[in-house]
């Protein structure tokens, strides 16, 4: 919200002008606001008065900014194209509203003397095109020959109106844009942002440039304007000074008094010069950070690096350097000291450093090829490729990949450490683990969207077992060492699964808290990081500003240790699970893995795997997703539904790509890799099928038939028969014990029709509060646990009733209890039987 006042006396005529919707602010090239100028308008005419200073409360104040007046849209000049130069801020916006660099300076058409030009013809020096559009009136070509004149012999001057423009006096940039709007079918009234798609802008930014390209030279001599001669404010001229200088003493402005004599303004007491700006690319954005030194009072300061943010703040010397490190005041100081250090690093004799910092794992095309990143090597499809950096921060040690094998001996060592895996652990746990090792490079290019579920008790030594598959990624990787703890936000561990990109990411020790409170969080936790990883999205974020950032997706393949099982249907069908129990490795081959993990053998394995996915990448990622396919059709074939066909089919296509790279470091044949296939395809399946059925009874529908029939077997609740008395037949089953009734009375039972008719709202209650007590609640509203009752077959149909017109069955039927009609949910009798049957069993 602005706090510009909504009214506007004219000094001159004492007339007053309210405000209309029409506001430009005045950014620098780093984004700061320097000032605004608001129009005021009556009865058609305008008042644009200028606001480059505040008052006691901080709100703005009316005042032209100190000369050299700042361009308006400096924050555009990195827009590339051609930089148009407007009369007015509506024509420069307008412009700037399709993509285009385009700048006006403050104070109309005579003020172009005052503004600073100097950013152009930087601009004209670094072979930037620039393009004084005039408006269609004497005063717009006079204020166009002044400025290009004010720019230097490259700047062109349009010297026609493009197509498209209006004929009418005084018409320019705006009026050409309102004409395309009305094509689009837009009333656009030129204050606003055009309401326009990328493509519409694209296709006007080309329209335009095609335009001008014919019509563009040197302002011709009859449209008059004033030489840059006359411009006391021009630093380029033979023997004057550069705008700001810096020296033992620290950084100063050079101004001009009126009469024209050198003026020195200190900005601060020390020198900071940019030597270096580096890139980092996290594969979603790219963060701009540079590296500063400093001097002052004849002493090195220390060296620092800043984001592009923190350096636009200009709090950074006094936090950095300590409060010896002075900034003076006074208006738009900082502002200056800040373009001052931009400025002459970039015109010292040593030129600014520029590098890209990569800070994420796993696949990248770099320079028309394909690499996989790690904290160590970076690998390519004929081995190491140099001069590629990576940073993973705290993560580095644990993702660093050593150079793949120099000869068929060295490979072949570290595929058998790799294959040796399968000695530690049985089978059912050794397969899927080892497939989603190999999976991990896969992630991001097959579209990944499981985790695996290593669950067992304690001292099972899941995270020992888990430590040496994430070994493949870095030989850093320990049992106390791994990406992730549950323990974590669900914040952090986001941003772990997005920096560890075609990696596997461990996420350790999902555990009993001890209290409530504490497992409720932890269990928040889990189902944010699951839905994440399942639905393959992160969590939304806004800039400062209010614009939506990139949106950060898990890229890692999860591998999660637990000594329970998540909670939630939805949590479950987003992993697959493998069992552990205690005394199942093989401790001997365990302590050989180890060791060979720690020697970087497993890391090697992986890395002579990547080097050789890396060669015709996008032909392997195409046959792999056919693989795929083909593996989840096998899957609904033996039975499988949901989402575990498709895990399946993701786990078999790691197994396979570690089986074909065994196959080709010479540790299996061809023939003993078909065995291993088939072996792992009966394993999977089975593996599949038995976390269905978890799925299945982690169901709130199966929940709730569970939790009613140990109410009713513990006497929490009871059924009485139709005659509202003691069931004459098990009524113990029913929550009775002797002739005393336990609990809640809940409803009745019909021996007869082999039915159980159960009052809504009190069952309702007993199950969810019983449900709560044993901290297994059921997060689901009473009509869609109704709808899942009655999908699972548990719950019978109800009485038809007329809705409009239409029959419509009803969730409850109306039934007769000795001479009342009573409205119940019907279940079958049989369930609550098989349920005890099956607990006894």
């Amino acid at each position: 919200m602005n706090s510009f006042p909504q009214t506007w006396k004219d000094r001159d005529s004492g007339e007053t002008f309210s405000r209309a919707h029409e506001w430009h602010y005045y950014p620098e090239q780093g984004g700061t606001p320097l000032g605004a100028v608001v129009r005021f308008e009556r009865e058609g005419r305008k008042l644009v008065v200028p606001f480059f200073a505040k008052d006691d409360q901080g709100r703005p104040k009316a005042k032209a900014p100190d000369e050299p007046r700042p361009l308006f849209g400096l924050n555009t000049l990195d827009r590339p194209g051609p930089i148009l130069v407007c009369e007015g801020e509506k024509d420069a916006a307008a412009l700037q509203g399709i993509g285009f660099a385009a700048v006006t300076s403050q104070g109309g058409g005579k003020a172009a003397r005052k503004a600073d030009w100097e950013p152009l013809r930087r601009a004209l020096e670094a072979e930037r095109q620039v393009l004084v559009w005039p408006d269609h009136d004497e005063p717009g070509r006079s204020y166009a020959a002044t400025v290009a004149n004010l720019i230097g012999d490259e700047c062109q001057c349009l010297l026609e109106q493009p197509e498209g423009t209006p004929a009418t006096e005084g018409a320019g940039a705006a009026d050409w844009l309102s004409e395309r709007m009305r094509e689009f079918g837009h009333d656009w009234n030129g204050l606003l942002p055009p309401p326009l798609t990328e493509q519409e802008r694209q296709g006007l930014r080309a329209r335009l440039v095609a335009s001008v390209a014919d019509i563009q030279g040197q302002a011709p001599e009859d449209w008059g304007g004033e030489t840059g001669a006359k411009e006391p404010a021009t630093y380029r001229e033979i023997g004057e000074p550069k705008p700001y200088v810096m020296n033992e003493r620290g950084t100063f402005r050079l101004t001009r008094s009126p009469g024209g004599d050198p003026i020195e303004q200190q900005l601060a007491n020390f020198a900071a010069r940019i030597v270096e700006e580096v890139t980092r690319d996290d594969g979603e954005e790219r963060a701009l950070t540079i590296a500063i030194t400093g001097t002052m009072a004849g002493r090195d300061l220390p060296a620092i690096s800043l984001t592009i943010e923190q350096f636009n703040r200009m709090d950074w010397p006094a936090r950095h350097w300590g409060t010896a490190a002075l900034t003076h005041p006074g208006q738009g100081a900082k502002d200056h000291l800040k373009y001052a250090i931009q400025l002459l690093s970039h015109q010292g004799a040593e030129q600014v450093r520029s590098r890209t910092t990569y800070t994420h794992t796993g696949w990248r095309r770099i320079d028309g090829a394909w690499v996989y990143l790690s904290a160590g090597a970076v690998i390519g499809p004929d081995g190491v490729v140099p001069g590629i950096e990576v940073d993973l921060g705290e993560l580095a040690e644990l993702y660093r990949l050593p150079e793949p094998s120099a000869d068929e001996a060295r490979r072949r060592e570290a595929a058998e450490a790799s294959y040796r895996v399968h000695r530690v652990a049985p089978p059912e746990v050794a397969v899927p683990l080892l497939a989603c090792t190999y999976l991990a490079p896969m992630a991001q290019p097959l579209g990944v969207d499981f985790a695996v579920w290593l669950e067992g008790p304690s001292r099972s030594m899941k995270s020992t077992l888990a430590a040496i598959m994430g070994a493949h990624f870095g030989a850093g990787m320990e049992r106390t060492r791994l990406a992730a703890s549950w323990l974590d936000t669900a914040n952090a561990i986001g941003l772990k699964l997005f920096l560890l990109a075609d990696a596997l990411a461990i996420l350790d020790d999902y555990a009993p808290q001890p209290s409530a409170s504490d497992q409720a969080k932890l269990d928040k936790t889990v189902a944010t990081v699951i839905r994440s990883i399942g639905n393959r999205t992160g969590r939304g974020r806004l800039t400062a500003d209010i614009r939506l950032q990139a949106e950060r997706k898990p890229r890692a393949m999860a591998l999660c240790t637990a000594e329970q099982w998540p909670g939630g249907e939805s949590i479950n069908a987003r992993v697959i699970g493998v069992t552990m129990r205690p005394g199942i490795l093989d401790l001997e081959h365990l302590n050989q893995t180890q060791a060979d993990a720690r020697a970087g053998l497993l890391a090697r394995s992986l890395a002579d795997c990547v080097c050789v996915m890396a060669d015709g990448f996008e032909d392997r990622c195409a046959a792999l997703r056919a693989e795929w396919q083909a593996w989840r059709t096998a899957g609904l074939e033996y039975g499988l539904s949901g989402r575990t066909p498709e895990q399946v089919a993701y786990l078999l296509i790691g197994y396979g790509i570690a089986v074909e790279h065994w196959i080709g470091a010479g540790v299996l044949t061809r023939d003993q890799g078909h065995e291993q296939i088939g072996n792992a395809k009966r394993i999977l399946f089975d593996l599949a099928k038995d976390h269905e059925r978890r799925i299945a009874n982690s169901q709130p529908a199966d929940a709730f038939v569970s939790i009613l029939t140990d109410l009713l077997l513990s006497g929490g609740a009871h059924l009485r028969d139709l005659f509202d008395s003691r069931p004459e037949q098990q009524a113990q089953a029913f929550g009775w014990r002797g002739d005393e009734p336990g609990g809640v009375h809940i409803g009745w039972v019909n021996p007869a029709k082999q039915e159980l008719y159960l009052l809504p709202t009190t069952t309702l209650e007993a199950v969810y509060s019983a449900a709560k007590r044993i901290d297994t609640p059921l997060n689901l509203r009473p009509t869609a646990l109704k709808r899942q009752l009655w999908d699972r077959g548990f719950l019978l149909g109800g009485n038809a009733e007329q809705r409009d017109a239409r029959s419509v069955d009803r969730t409850t039927r109306v039934v007769r209890i000795a001479t009342n009609p009573r409205r119940v949910l019907v279940m079958p009798l049989g369930l609550i039987e098989q349920r005890e049957d099956a607990d006894q069993g």
